[in-house]
């Protein structure tokens, strides 16, 4: 009588894992392991390779950046002070303009003439960003409409800044919507300077002759 044949381990154990539980079996990862053991590192090999590339761990330590304090300049825009007396009245250009600095950058307010003689249209202004917050649309602002006034002309504001200028300083008398309005405050004008001045009332004294008279009717 021939013996039976004996079953391979493998099978056998393959055979036992599928019997037992999911969570008993063995998984990929553990059977990798036992299969293929981990091998040491050779600290040898390792500083090998530090000699190979003239490194030492020992002398090159991990630097980390350093922090970088950023210092503001003294030199800035916020220090820079412009008056009235700085601005320039470019009748050729049509505006009102101050010279910045030396790169030839300016502020202005431009304007434009129209049909009537004494109405002007203040269209635009413009002001570096760098040199903004520091006064200059109201310094302008405030030179050209005093401009307009000292000639008797009136003004439509169509430039945004000038119209919320004017939100804030609403005793602009000289500023009018549209050019119907300045026809009717032109009209208006005209009727005045043409109406003769009232006659001045006579300051010289009473006559004795006449106060006399009126002491005795009393």
């Amino acid at each position: 009588m021939v013996p039976p044949l004996p079953t391979p381990p493998s099978t056998t154990t393959a055979a036992a894992s599928q019997r037992l539980p999911r969570y008993a079996q063995s998984t990929l990862s553990q059977r990798l392991k036992s299969n293929h053991p981990q091998h040491s590192i050779d600290s040898s090999s390792s500083s090998s390779t530090g000699r190979k590339r003239n490194i030492n761990p020992e002398d090159s330590p991990i630097k980390h950046p350093q922090k970088t304090r950023i210092i503001a300049s003294s030199n800035t825009t916020s220090n820079v002070r412009f008056r009235s007396s700085d601005i320039i009245h470019d009748t050729n250009a049509c505006m009102f303009k101050i010279k910045l600095d030396s790169q030839g950058r300016i502020a202005a307010l431009c304007y434009l003439p129209t049909r009537l003689h004494l109405l002007v249209d203040f269209y635009h202004t413009e002001i570096p960003e760098s040199y903004r917050q520091l006064g200059l649309g109201d310094l302008l602002a405030r030179r050209a409409f005093q401009w307009a006034e000292e000639n008797n002309k009136l003004v439509i504001p169509t430039c945004a800044f000038i119209q919320r200028y004017l939100e804030h300083y609403k005793y602009m008398n000289n500023a009018v919507r549209n050019e119907q309005e300045a026809i009717e405050r032109l009209a208006i004008m005209k009727l005045r300077q043409q109406q003769p001045p009232p006659s001045p009332v006579s300051s010289s004294p009473v006559p004795s002759s006449i106060t006399t008279t009126l002491a005795i009717n009393k």
